[in-house]
């Protein structure tokens, strides 16, 4: 019988093999991960009553509620779900022995992407295991979010919280899912997250992760998929807080006519270092994977996307495109990016571009000739490069509120000679 404990134990027992990967590996030469992963952590951060509820302002009108508070799982709150609507908690609302119980923690690291160094870490240290569960064509109306939130010590040892997080949609399924993860500034903060997303044949799964979290975090983020014939999965990553950030996205098509559509906006100010690392591995025909990233980088900002689409040699007929655009709003600021596409089929579609750019001194020209003051102008152009991305996100309420974070943090920059 697998168990909490002998995950962990399974997790322990790789992680003595490994080591944090150095800037030789393929993919982590923007990073000196040995020199920011702390030396001393701890699990216990900074007391918060919980009657103050920082995170209230988050909660999103009739939506089921879960959250990661101080690395351990809260139980949900929200709309009572019908008898066999779906399982949304955690891994001990049910009997160990449970059948249900014992397949679904039989898919824990079965992706590729979660057997490695950060994945092993977070495995190792498994105490709960947060659970979506959607059965067999059942359409959740609600969105469903789960919430990450930390405040560490400000001064002594690094917090480290590792929450993972188990979503699986059963054939004919729909849900909304949004993980936002958030930690207030001051202490230093680690967080490394995994969340591992299982859809069956004909599924629909939305995702919206959005990284707000504080100046001295460190956050580490993985998000494997895997999907079944038909499916469709459609994955909205934002990446706009945290000191130092990685999200990695892996996603295996492992059936014919399966759709994933991937748009991500990275934000970075001051000496933030933001990367997106993403791979769309295609191995079945009919198939399509289309990604959009948008970059907007200030001050002395550095951001890393690195995208790619496999399409192998089954994958006859699949169209795949990749886009990858940049907003330099700083002389300072830089980016890199590197969309690749690895192709072994002879009948298909594929494309894929990056573009770097910084604001368009005719644009803003016209606006201010209309009156508009630079700061104003500046700050409707930066959104009008990201809008793109966010217009698309198919919770209102979560559109709203990244509008008005965008609109108030993008700080005047004017193009000399305008």
């Amino acid at each position: 019988m697998i168990t909490l404990a002998s995950l962990r134990q399974l997790g322990q027992e790789h992680l003595g093999y490994l080591t944090p990967p150095t800037r030789q590996r393929e993919g982590w030469q923007y990073l000196r991960m040995p020199e920011l992963l702390p030396t001393a952590t701890t699990t216990q951060g900074r007391e918060i009553a919980t009657s103050s509820a920082p995170w209230q302002s988050f909660a999103i009108p009739g939506a089921y509620q879960g959250r990661w508070f101080q690395g351990r799982w809260q139980p949900p709150v929200g709309p009572e779900p019908e008898d066999g609507e779906l399982w949304f908690g955690s891994l001990g609302d049910r009997p160990p022995g449970d059948p249900l119980v014992q397949r679904l923690v039989g898919l824990v690291s079965q992706h590729p992407a979660t057997r490695d160094y950060f994945g092993y870490s977070n495995q190792a240290a498994l105490e709960e295991l947060a659970i979506l569960y959607v059965p067999q064509n059942r359409a959740i109306a609600q969105p469903i979010q789960i919430l990450s939130y930390a405040a560490a010590q400000p001064e002594g040892a690094c917090m480290v919280v590792h929450p993972r997080c188990l979503v699986v949609l059963e054939s004919g399924s729909q849900a909304t899912l949004l993980e936002r993860w958030l930690s207030e500034d001051g202490g230093a903060l680690w967080h490394n997250g995994v969340t591992e997303i299982f859809l069956g044949p004909g599924a629909r799964l939305d995702h919206v992760m959005v990284q707000q979290q504080g100046s001295s975090t460190l956050h580490l983020q993985t998000t494997a998929l895997i999907q079944e014939g038909h499916s469709q999965y459609q994955g909205y990553a934002l990446a706009l807080g945290g000191h130092t950030s990685r999200q990695t996205l892996h996603v295996q098509q492992h059936g014919s006519a399966t759709e994933t559509v991937l748009s991500g906006l990275i934000y970075g100010d001051g000496d933030q270092h933001h990367e997106l690392y993403s791979c769309v591995h295609l191995e079945h025909p009919h198939s399509t994977s289309r990604q959009l990233q948008k970059v907007i980088l200030d001050g002395h900002a550095h951001g890393v996307f690195w995208g790619k689409i496999q399409v192998g040699q089954k994958a006859q007929e699949t169209n795949a495109g990749q886009l990858s655009r940049t907003l330099l709003r700083s002389p300072k600021a830089r980016v890199d990016t590197q969309p690749q596409l690895e192709i072994l089929a002879d009948n298909v579609k594929c494309s894929h571009g990056a573009t770097v750019s910084q604001l368009d001194a005719d644009e803003l020209f016209y606006l201010l000739s209309r009156g508009i003051d630079p700061e104003t102008a500046t700050r409707l152009l930066s959104y009008g490069f990201a809008a793109e991305v966010i217009r698309q996100i198919p919770i209102a309420a979560v559109r709203q509120s990244l509008e008005a974070w965008l609109m108030q943090h993008t700080a005047s920059t004017v193009p000399s000679g305008s």
